[in-house]
């Protein structure tokens, strides 16, 4: 422990040799014996120095005759590079004895030269973000290690000094070396570029400028670094500000909906440039290299032209790359995806070559088919070295691999080529088996106990199938399972112990529903049941696929309630106040929960709400369109807007902002309505632009007078269009719940008789009984609602991309109304804090 401790200060050491402050200190008596000449590098530099936790955090000012054999090495659209060695070396630890730093010796560097034309701002912001790329990336060294800045003589260029990479940048090192690397290489470099780019990416910087010439190593059987963030910028950096409409790259690597000006630059985009530069790593070959890289070529990369990728590549490896080049933008996978994916490829592939594991991996089987193409390829070939033998082909005077302006007008709208998503398609489907095998492993390795279970149910264990619902995305069944789900392991038998012939629901997904679609709601459908207090979806028992068409099917509780709208209709005549109550609490319990797993549902109505007892129990289901908050950070948003219309926010409607858990209050505000009247939304009138241009407007369904009001103004602030001024679903739990107990209470023991929840029902009560006084009938069997539904009132989940719709206000009154209704209810609040206390 000795060695952890600090001899001057005798406090532990921040890491191994390095005390922080004392180094701080000793750093900071030196600024005076300095300068770059420049105030916002000498405040760069002084603060990595001030902050540094250990010497790599640490850069230098170094004077530039502290520096010899200084030869330019390369040249890049925005400045060239130049191998020196640092007489010196970097700072290695604080020598005690000698009171000075003791440093590494002499060091081979590389110094980037900016052009006297880029701006200074660029060129602080490029340096600033490699440090924090290089100091802070979790767990791995993104970029190359920045050792200080210095300043060229005679053109008094600052110049950054950075580490040497002896193997020079990936272009050049495939170039040389493509034909003797070999699958595993291959993949072991994808993977760590996709793992680099993750920590890049959850730093919230985009890189803009991604390609093989700035991917750089020491050694490219072992390693790959990220160089030059020139162009790289901090997600929300400069958030008042529009982005440059300058577009700058190498064409090839810059994805579609960059160069046409659609989006701006997000990391959806650098995921496009990793596909393109995974093709060249697989095939040797850079992209377009015998076409001029022009206009005519970004007009056809924005109408769908990419690279060809062999045949013979592995399957897995072509849907991969595939994934990252869809013009879709929000289908691409995320740099987490992609590492995930390509370290499982890596690992079975690695094992079965050190182990002979593996055997049956499909990434095995497919690498080795791929392997003997290419040996049958070459059989006439009676060379046998292994020495190095370059990559032969052409390269277009005009087919340009270095950073440059880009800018091309009228540009047409990106899409993908004609048959591109249906190949896509096929071959995620033709793999669907490796991904839903993994997640009921994954599921079934981790599970806490049998309700966290989920297993493969062969089709033939169900009888009594029968549809029982359509909704806008699939087919419900109802169905008996003969083995049952699992209860218990029985020791004696060594099997598991079953509830056998259960009754389930299989949920069956259209075959035009993408499958990474269907397995994102499986997966968020098991995690908002089994990650959430309280269960908030209907159990989740296994997956199975139709025998006659393949499409996967969830195998769920059966409900055999149904789902509250049909309820409702029915039963509502005979529903108390304290169902109502009871329902809208346990709701809200149910999203709030949902919401604390950071999942936004984002088609949230009634037909979504299903139960074994309503008098009892809601569970929320379909989840196909929620989503994990912060699952895709690199993508923007889907820009198409799915649901029911009367239930979807006003700002979501209008495009203003994305689907946030506010939108989902909006639409329980919408749900509280129907179940406090009975009655769905707007029933009368068509469900079209117009009533979306009205909504946005702020027309709300009208509430009856004789509504309690704690449960209209409830109401009200939920449909808010006013985002921030909703509620949150913890709110509105506390705010049933003390409902529901304070006139439950009141029912069962006459408690409670001044609380202003049960003044305010029996009011409403007393009201109803006058309007019903005329109605002879006392009987309470179930007397369905009577209502006329319009032909065009639609209450199924379906596309609704509306343009122009204004920007959402609420009513004229609506706001002085909501004011109105806190303020006459605000000695409440005041009363129950005086309790609390």
């Amino acid at each position: 422990m000795a060695s952890y401790i600090c001899p001057e200060c005798n406090q532990e050491n921040t890491q191994y040799i390095w005390c922080k402050p004392c180094n701080s200190k000793r750093f900071q008596n030196d600024f005076n014996n300095w300068t770059s000449g420049n105030d916002k590098i000498d405040k760069f530099i002084q603060d990595t120095q001030l902050n540094a936790d250990i010497n790599w955090e640490a850069i230098e000012w170094i004077p530039y005759d502290r520096f010899k054999d200084v030869k330019q090495i390369g040249k890049g659209g925005f400045g060239t590079i130049h191998y020196a060695r640092w007489i010196d070396g970097f700072i290695d630890k604080w020598d005690i004895e000698n009171q000075q730093w003791k440093r590494w010796g002499e060091e081979e560097v590389a110094l980037k030269k900016f052009d006297n034309f880029v701006n200074f701002n660029d060129v602080l912001n490029e340096m600033e973000i490699h440090f924090k790329i290089y100091t802070d990336s979790t767990d791995s060294r993104g970029s190359i290690r920045f050792y200080g800045i210095t300043q060229d003589p005679e053109t008094h260029s600052y110049m950054m000094v950075l580490d040497y990479a002896s193997d020079g940048n990936f272009r050049e090192y495939l170039k040389i070396n493509f034909n003797n690397i070999n699958w595993l290489q291959k993949l072991d470099s994808l993977w760590r570029l996709s793992y680099n780019l993750m920590n890049i990416h959850k730093l919230d910087i985009v890189h803009q400028d991604f390609h093989p010439g700035n991917i750089l190593s020491f050694n490219f059987k072992s390693d790959l670094r990220i160089s030059d963030f020139g162009l790289s910028k901090l997600i929300g950096a400069n958030p008042n500000n529009p982005e440059k409409k300058n577009i700058v790259g190498v064409l090839p690597y810059i994805a579609p909906e960059v160069l046409s000006g659609d989006e701006e630059y997000t990391k959806a985009a650098d995921v496009y440039s990793f596909g393109i530069i995974a093709y060249e790593m697989i095939t040797g070959f850079p992209p377009y290299p015998d076409i001029p890289h022009d206009e005519d070529l970004a007009i056809k990369i924005c109408n769908g032209l990419r690279p060809k990728i062999p045949f013979h590549t592995p399957k897995l490896i072509t849907r991969m790359i595939m994934r990252c080049w869809d013009a879709r933008v929000t289908y691409r996978p995320t740099f987490k995806e992609l590492k995930d994916e390509l370290k499982k490829y890596y690992l079975d592939y690695r094992d079965y070559l050190d182990e002979e594991e593996n055997k049956d991996s499909e990434i095995v089987i497919q690498i080795k088919k791929a392997e003997e193409f290419s040996a049958n390829q070459e059989s006439t070939n009676t060379t046998t070295t292994t020495t190095t033998t370059p990559l032969n082909y052409q390269t277009h005077p005009q087919a340009i691999y270095t950073s440059r302006l880009l800018n091309y007008s009228k540009l047409p709208k990106p899409k993908n080529e004609e048959n591109f998503e249906r190949e896509l398609e096929e071959l995620t489907k033709s793999f669907s088996h490796i991904t839903t095998n993994k997640f009921i492993q994954d599921v079934q390795l981790n599970a806490n106990g049998n309700w966290d279970v989920i297993e493969w149910i062969p089709y033939d264990r169900f009888k009594d199938v029968k549809q029982i619902g359509k909704g806008g995305f699939g087919t419900i069944y109802y169905a008996r399972w003969i083995d049952g789900y699992i209860k218990e392991w029985d020791i004696e038998n060594q099997q598991w112990k079953r509830y056998r012939n259960s009754e389930v629901a299989l949920k069956k997904f259209d075959n035009f529903v993408n499958f990474n679609d269907v397995l994102n709601e499986m997966e968020i459908h098991f995690k908002s049941y089994a990650g959430s207090d309280g269960y908030a979806s209907i159990r989740f028992y296994g997956i199975t696929q139709d025998p006659e068409t393949h499409s996967c099917m969830m195998v769920l509780d059966y409900a055999k309630d149904g789902n509250l709208r049909e309820y409702l209709k029915i039963n509502f005549n005979n529903i108390n106040w304290l169902q109502k109550l009871l329902n809208l609490y346990r709701l809200s319990s149910r999203l709030k929960n949902i919401h604390r797993l950071d999942i936004v549902h984002q088609d949230f109505h009634p037909g979504n709400i299903l139960s074994f007892n309503f008098k009892s129990d809601l569970r929320i289901s379909d989840f196909g369109l929620s989503k994990l908050i912060g699952a895709n950070p690199n993508n923007p948003e889907k820009k198409n807007i799915v649901g029911v219309l009367p239930y979807i926010a006003p700002e979501v409607l209008s495009g203003d902002e994305e689907y946030t858990k506010a939108a989902d209050v909006y639409s329980f505000g919408i749900i509280a309505y129907e179940m406090i009247t009975g009655f769905p939304p707007y029933p009368d009138i068509p469900h079209d632009e117009d009533l979306a241009i009205k909504i946005c407007n702020g027309l709300r369904p009208k509430i009856p007078f004789h509504t309690p009001k704690l449960i209209t103004r409830m109401i009200m602030r939920c449909w808010d269009a006013r985002v921030t001024y909703r509620p949150t679903f913890k709110e509105l739990k506390d705010e049933l719940k003390k409902y529901y107990l304070d006139y439950r209470d009141y029912l069962d023991e006459e408690e409670n008789k001044d609380s202003e929840i049960v003044i305010q029902i029996k009011k409403a009560e007393e009201f109803s009984a006058n309007q019903e006084s005329t109605n002879t009938t006392t009987t309470t069997t179930t007397t369905p609602l009577n209502y006329q539904t319009h032909p065009q009132a639609i209450y199924t989940s379906r596309l609704l991309n509306y343009s122009k719709l204004p920007k959402p206000k609420n009513e004229e009154n609506f706001e002085r109304e909501l004011e109105e209704l806190t303020k006459s209810f605000s000695h409440i609040t005041t009363n129950d804090d005086i309790d609390e206390f």
